[in-house]
This record gives structure tokens, sequence and C-alpha cells, in this order.
């Protein structure tokens, strides 16, 4: 089998968070619409191993399909077998059974090797000091140890990552998604203001990339960060007509562009007039991710 693939998948060395305008729902006029466009991008963000992405109601949002945005995103990540215990209706989720499932590592089948997949996620249905009754989709529900620093925070109904310690009877412990050696998803961080991606840009640890078609190559830019050892890449997408840049406000401009040096064009010569949001994230990750993967390991 390749070295290129291995399940679970693990987590990158090199953070990537994406930068979404809330505006790229626009183009679709109705809900099933715009329910089917946030689902190919939920695809691109699990498949390429996003960390976090980051929705930012632009001036030309609207609150409405900020919701939407957030709502089926987040709606994503539940694993299918816990939906009903932590999911209510809403209006904004209405044609999600339409979607695509992400099958991240968190989302395993009855039939999946425990051994393989020992981190599981679930929701608790009972708690007795620091003991929690979990289910996870198994046939069985795990009684889970609740470290110290988790008993405050953990209560019925609650969403936790499980590691499984024991399979016959099933036992496990309650983990954070930072101890996990594999990719388990996305985070959706809302900014209702560019002044919050601006303070994530000011970190010294953090490279911004604004993607646009008068754009540089890719291969000199991820080189660079690789080389400076930085932490976290910021991918900086637009909507269908403007790029990041122009939908912050005049004011901000001249501080962007003081905080944002690369610009990168993944789509050379494109043979459409215009990219679409979602079309544009789809090859940037995909070229950023061969490119962070040929070079870590050129560079080792």
């Amino acid at each position: 089998m390749s070295n290129l693939f291995s399940w679970p998948p693990p987590k990158r060395k090199i953070k990537i968070i994406t930068v979404v305008p809330v505006s790229i729902l626009l183009v679709e006029q109705t809900l099933y619409e715009k329910t089917l466009l946030i689902g190919w991008l939920a695809r691109a963000l699990a498949m390429f191993r996003v960390d976090e992405v980051i929705l930012f109601r632009d001036s030309e949002s609207s609150y409405e399909d900020l919701e939407v945005m957030n709502d089926i995103l987040n709606y994503l990540l539940i694993p299918p077998y816990i939906r009903k215990y932590v999911v209510g209706r809403k209006d904004t989720l209405r044609y999600v059974g339409l979607l695509p499932p992400l099958n991240i590592s968190t989302h395993p089948l009855l039939s999946d090797n425990i051994e393989l997949l020992p981190i599981r996620e679930g929701v608790v249905l009972d708690v007795r000091g620091f003991l929690a009754k979990v289910y996870v989709g198994l046939r069985d529900y795990v009684v889970a140890e609740i470290p110290r620093d988790f008993s405050n925070g953990i209560r019925v109904g609650s969403r936790v990552l499980i590691k499984i310690t024991k399979k016959k009877p099933l036992r496990g412990v309650i983990v954070d998604a930072e101890s996990s050696p594999w990719y388990i998803g996305y985070k959706v961080v809302v900014a209702d203001n560019i002044e919050k991606i601006i303070n994530i840009l000011r970190d010294p640890n953090v490279v911004g990339v604004l993607t646009t078609k008068s754009g540089n190559d890719t291969y000199s830019v991820v080189k660079e960060v690789i080389e400076k050892g930085v932490r976290t890449l910021i991918l900086l997408f637009g909507n269908h007509k403007k790029d990041f840049n122009e939908l912050i406000g005049h004011e901000y401009s001249t501080l962007f562009n003081d905080l944002v040096k690369f610009k990168i064009n993944t789509i050379p010569f494109q043979g459409v007039r215009s990219v679409r949001t979602v079309e544009a994230i789809y090859s940037t990750l995909a070229v950023v991710n061969e490119l962070l993967y040929m070079l870590e390991t050129y560079k080792h």
C-alpha cells in the first residue's frame, strides 16, 4: 500500500486555517442551494485536514446566512450515531439529510476495529462522580473515566472524545482534541468583524496568504513558510466578485497589506472568467496539501 495513505490520518505539523466570507452564499437563492454549497465546503475542509475555518461576516453578507453556514458546518462534524441526542430541530438544518457524510476518523463504522480507531466521539448519558456512561455508536456503552481537569464541564448531553482502553467490557477515558495524534475534523470560528482576523495575523508564528488571480506561484510561498518554521498558515479567500482584501473596508487596507505579504494563484491561466470560492478552496487546499507534504519530507 502507498505510504501516502494511513487511517486514521495524522495531525498536521503546520496548522491550516481558512478564512471564508459568508457572502459566498449570495450566489445561491434558496436554503436548499446554500445547504449543498456548504456541504461541499465542509468536504473540502475535512478532506484536506483544515484545522480551523473562520466564517467572516463581511459587509455584503447577512446574519441569516452566517447562522446557516455555522449551523451546517458544525452539524456535519457530529457523528451520525449521536445526532439524535444532541441536535434539535432547526430550520437551518432542513436539507442536511441530502449532504454527503464527512466520514472523518471520529465517525467510525460499527465494523471498524477499535484497536485501529481507539478514539471515538460520543454523548454522555449519565455521570457518577468521576465516571461517565457514554454512547459511542457501539452495541455497548463505554464506562469512561473523567480526568479531574474535565470534571466541571462534563454533564449529561455533553459531546466528548473517548479513548478506548479496554474492549471487553468497554472502558475508556475522556480526552481533549489536542491530545489526539490524528486529524479529527475542523473547528468552526465566527468572526463578525475584521479586527478578530487582524489580531490573529499579528501573531509572529502566523503567516497570512491571500488567494487571488493576481497572485504568485504557490511553491515559493509554502517553501518560505516551512523554512521560517511558521506554525500556522492562514488562507484568505474572497467571494465570487471580490478578493478578501477588497471585502474588509478601506480603513483596514494599509494594515492588512502590512500583515499579509503573500499572494498566491493556484489556478494559473484559469479557463473560466471567474472561479467561485468553493472551487478556489478545493484547488488551493489540494496544492498546499501536496506542497506541504513534499517540502516537509524533503526538509527532513
